[in-house]
């Protein structure tokens, strides 16, 4: 302006653009970053054609035009540098072959990234991938957004909003509770965006670099390690499922539903429903972290779910750990109602429940212990307050002295409690025990005389095992199964097993 005024240069206020961020001079921009061709003058020849009662003749023109529009789109536009005192946007997205990510600051970009999905990864359901996506984003650009206190991150895929919100524990997909780990580190807040806007990051997910190299023996067996022990069975089991499998031409058609996307054949109608949560590695079909079972082996693993002849919602919270077919829920219910041995065995009409013990929040720092007598057999009882976990072992003598005998083998394998509840009978209050009490450093707390429902824990516990050891007896079926699947059912109030309690997996 100053110069204008020098040269006695009048400018019109009503067209003057004053303190602009870019402005149009001779077929150019002029921007903050630089100098750029104007894209509406390089694209003015082929609007042209477009417009009514045009001719369409392709000229050198256009031709020209036509090649310079393709050379900007391949060319990385201009980035902006890094600023750490701007807040720093990530967009995401995945297409049905590769991932695509953009560091974005004040609506410009500073980075981006982009690669193709793994055989594996393609397999995927959509919103796998979707999360898939930003885990790679955080990766790539983990030097950028580590130790922000907030990285907003903007997604096509609107069910990561309160997939992202909720607690990892919340997700019953052992997948995304994995990709979820990986986030933990970033301070992430997920925004839906619709898809028309987040074109930078649709582009790259379909724009991919070179392929990637295919894995190697080492990596597939890897692979097959790893679903082992996502699914808990051993080698040869997952062999045998992958087998049945193949050979299930109702899976198999799964399968090519899940790649292709087409859910219009009659063999996968009844999977429909729950198409958006199916996934597969090319021969299972999983229900999130859940296996569908071949319809050859669901009779068997009916009876695997019933061993311990739990009632019809156990049974269901059982099954719900671990595998999946349509129908399931109904036939649990028909397999439970028609067997005999539940049927002998029914429970007594339950009391009025009583004031509880506090409940510690570390697992066997408190237990309950008593004995008893099943089948003319002595038995001890030994049951963990925070996760039920009970450990029951036949004893010859009930004395004192074997009482000691049996707990510190117990001690030994889950630790010294810092508490005992116990039924005030003369082995626990005798001095033998009490001085092994005094060695140990543990509390020794007695239930009232004639009133053992304060000792309830370990009543409980002694209930439920005479009621799996009669069960087991009558179906002629082994007793420690028994037990082994009652511990890895899920709890009713808390939906984790005594298992996953005590020891953070199942067993």
């Amino acid at each position: 302006m100053e110069h204008c005024r020098r040269k006695k240069i009048k400018v019109n206020r009503d067209k003057l653009h004053y303190k602009v961020p870019e402005v149009s001079y001779m077929g150019h921009r002029l921007t903050p970053q630089g100098m750029e061709p104007d894209p509406n003058k390089i694209s003015e020849p082929l609007r042209q054609l477009l417009k009514k009662n045009v001719p369409y003749v392709w000229s050198d023109a256009h031709e020209k035009s036509f090649n310079v529009v393709k050379e900007l789109v391949t060319r990385a536009p201009i980035l902006r540098y890094y600023d750490p005192r701007i807040d720093v946007v990530l967009q995401c997205d995945a297409s049905q072959y590769g991932l695509g990510a953009a560091l974005i600051q004040d609506g410009k970009p500073v980075a981006y990234a982009s690669r193709a999905m793994t055989s594996t990864e393609k397999n995927y359901v959509q919103i796998e991938k979707e999360l898939l996506a930003i885990v790679f984003a955080t990766q790539r650009f983990d030097q950028y957004i580590y130790g922000l206190s907030a990285v907003e991150v903007h997604t096509d895929h609107k069910p990561l909003e309160a997939i992202l919100r909720k607690s990892i524990n919340d997700s019953a997909n052992r997948r995304i509770q994995r990709m979820l780990l990986r986030l933990q580190r970033y301070n992430l807040c997920v925004k839906y965006v619709p898809g028309r806007e987040l074109w930078i990051a649709d582009t790259l997910s379909c724009q991919l670099p070179c392929p990637r190299v295919k894995p190697g023996a080492f990596a597939i067996k890897l692979a097959e390690h790893e679903l082992a022990i996502d699914l808990a069975v051993t080698a040869e089991c997952l062999q045998e499922y992958q087998t049945t499998s193949s050979q299930d031409s109702e899976l198999q058609a799964v399968v090519v539903a899940i790649r292709s996307g087409d859910w219009s054949m009659p063999a996968v109608a009844e999977y429909t429903p729950v198409k958006l949560e199916l996934s597969t590695d090319g021969v299972l079909v999983f229900k999130g972290a859940r296996l569908v079972v071949p319809r050859t082996l669901r009779s068997r693993v009916l009876q695997q779910l019933h061993a311990a002849h739990m009632g019809i919602e156990a049974t269901r919270r059982r099954a719900r750990e671990s595998v999946f077919w349509p129908g399931l829920n109904g036939h649990i219910k028909d397999m439970v109602s028609r067997c005999s041995t539940c049927a002998a065995v029914q429970p007594s009409q339950a009391r009025e429940p009583m004031l509880s013990h506090e409940v510690p929040v570390v697992p066997w720092t408190k237990v309950g212990m008593d004995f008893f007598e099943w089948n003319r057999q002595k038995y001890l009882v030994i049951t963990d307050y925070t996760s039920n976990w009970f450990e029951v072992k036949e004893l010859k003598s009930t004395s004192a002295s074997s009482l000691v005998r049996e707990c510190r083998v117990q001690f030994a394998r889950h630790g010294v409690p810092l508490q005992i509840v116990a039924y005030s009978g003369t082995q626990f209050l005798s001095r033998t025990f009490h001085k092994f009490a005094e060695e140990l450093n543990f509390e020794v707390v007695t239930s009232s005389p004639y009133h053992h429902q304060s000792n309830g824990k370990a009543e409980n516990a002694v209930h439920t095992i005479k009621k799996l050891l009669s069960k087991s007896q009558m179906s002629n079926t082994d007793p420690l199964l028994a037990i082994l699947e009652w511990r890895n059912t899920p709890s009713e109030a808390t939906g984790t097993s005594p298992t996953q309690k005590l020891f953070g997996r199942r067993c």
